[in-house]
């Protein structure tokens, strides 16, 4: 890893803390080290600054109880097969739904991921993905590039699972983009899944065998899931 590539991961940690993104024990790191290194300090009072005038302009959307319920129906995993554990859950979804604090995720990872390059045409997408667990995945899709890029919280799966990124479409199944590639990594798009690829889809993480879902449908629990956004 280049010193480039530790700055920018800086920046983003520094994001991450100012938002609330980060996990209990990452967030306690995260102090720690802003006490004894006054560059990460100096960083995440930078984000602070950026950070203030949008939280004056976002407002609080309290979204309507049929949503959950229709995203639910649409997550189920195989056809006739009901839904189990956190897919069959509105708590989950209320948790991870569009809120204050989602927006000003996907406002503020924008801007910590801004050294990325603007696409000449098409549409850019910015998700932060939240479930009940700990861990956030801040996912964004560069049409230019036709790849998703990540910054991820999300703590390791056991030996031999993947986490797998869903596109799922209203009144259609969740639809594979993909198993999550190592980190700093991106993840290319096939061009038939392209189109799926819009402000208000659904991008959803589950937790699956080795190299994904063998069946073309989610198999394993939910990990994460939100909204994307244009940019």
């Amino acid at each position: 890893m280049s010193a480039t590539d530790d700055i920018d991961d800086d920046d983003a940690l520094a994001g991450e803390f100012v938002l609330g993104l980060l996990g209990r024990e990452d967030e306690a790191a995260a102090r720690a080290r802003i006490a004894a290194d006054p560059g990460f300090a100096a960083r995440v009072e930078v984000w602070e600054t950026r950070l203030a005038p949008l939280a004056e302009s976002v407002e609080a959307v309290a979204p309507p109880d049929h949503l959950f319920a229709a995203i639910s129906q649409r997550i189920a995993p195989a056809a006739g097969t009901p839904p189990r554990g956190v897919w069959a859950s509105l708590a989950f979804w209320r948790m991870a739904s569009v809120s204050l604090a989602l927006c000003l995720s996907i406002a503020l990872g924008a801007l910590v991921y801004e050294r990325l390059a603007a696409p000449s045409g098409g549409v850019e997408i910015l998700a932060s993905l939240a479930g009940a667990g700990e861990g956030t995945l801040i996912a964004r899709y560069d049409p230019a590039r036709a790849a998703f890029t990540f910054a991820s919280t999300l703590p390791p799966l056991a030996s031999g699972r993947d986490h797998e990124l869903w596109a799922i479409v209203e009144g259609e199944a969740p639809v594979s983009l993909g198993v999550l590639p190592p980190r700093g990594l991106p993840l290319a798009v096939e061009a038939r899944l392209r189109p799926l690829l819009r402000p208000g889809v659904t991008l959803a993480v589950t937790d699956e065998p080795l190299g994904g879902s063998p069946t073309g449908g989610p198999t394993g629990a939910l990990v994460v899931a939100g909204a994307a956004l244009g940019v």
